[in-house]
């Protein structure tokens, strides 16, 4: 789950409420309003928040509106009714926190493989004339209270943690020692290769992986060679790679040189 936020120096909030309905798809999709007295119709929920905007002093540079969106992870298995449901209670649940006595309005688009909520967010309390905002840290908190609660109230979506400290503390020194101990491996393969005048242990890695990728004639017979070899695919985000089973190192397809275009999968624009 990913929570993004984006201000707004423009009382535009027509645009954005036009953009949460901006196909006949969603017409079915579910909506979420708070603090609107007619939230539901979207044009009505438009002249709200420009009333409400007018109260507000013109400042340069200040915000009128914030454009939040609430991302969850994929989870094919889940069906989408239950996801839909799980979705709106974590809506709810982060406007209580983040933005109570503001005026919100915001409508699910279903239409990737990430189902997502856009929220348009008054930057002033009902009638208030003050701009509220949050700085990092409570914005982050927010973050952290909202992933907690999807993580112990909907375990069905899976355990990763996105904005725990620790989670993200422990992964970044997880990367860390694997970098210092690649860093190690190279040095010694290099004080080796001076000594012998051989190939590394890298380059024949590396050789090999190449001539099973430009030689394999289907994706079958790439992957038993790969595996002969000791070696099998990996994909983390856009990084497309093998890895060695005996003792986890890593290569890029992107580092190893002439990989047939076949060979390269093409990740779909989200």
């Amino acid at each position: 789950m990913i929570i993004k936020s984006m201000a707004r120096k423009s009382p535009s909030f027509s645009q954005l409420i036009s953009y949460f309905h901006k196909d006949s798809f969603y017409r079915k999709a579910p909506t979420f309003s708070h603090n609107l007295w007619q939230g539901h119709d979207p044009d009505r929920a438009v002249e709200e928040f420009e009333e409400n905007a007018t109260f507000l002093p013109k400042r340069a540079n200040g915000n009128y509106l914030y454009h939040e969106c609430i991302v969850l992870g994929a989870c094919p298995e889940v069906s989408s009714a239950k996801q839909e449901r799980i979705l709106l209670d974590l809506v709810q649940q982060y406007v209580a926190l983040r933005c109570p006595d503001q005026m919100v309005y915001g409508r699910m688009h279903l239409d990737t493989d990430h189902m997502h909520f856009h929220l348009c967010i008054s930057a002033n309390t009902v009638r208030g004339h003050q701009r509220r905002w949050l700085s990092r840290g409570r914005f982050a908190d927010i973050q952290r209270q909202i992933e907690k609660y999807k993580l112990e109230r909907y375990p069905e979506l899976g355990d990763e943690k996105y904005y725990d400290l620790d989670a993200r503390r422990q992964k970044r020194e997880k990367a860390k020692v694997e970098r210092e101990e690649a860093a190690k491996l190279s040095r010694r393969e290099v004080e080796l290769k001076k000594r012998s005048g051989k190939p590394s242990q890298k380059e024949q890695d590396r050789e090999a992986i190449l001539e099973t990728f430009q030689t394999s004639r289907s994706e079958d017979e790439l992957n038993q060679r790969l595996a002969k070899l000791g070696f099998e695919r990996y994909s983390r985000g856009q990084t497309e790679g093998v890895t060695k089973t005996v003792n986890g190192r890593k290569y890029r397809l992107k580092t190893l040189g002439d990989i047939p275009i076949k060979w390269i999968p093409i990740s779909p624009d989200l």
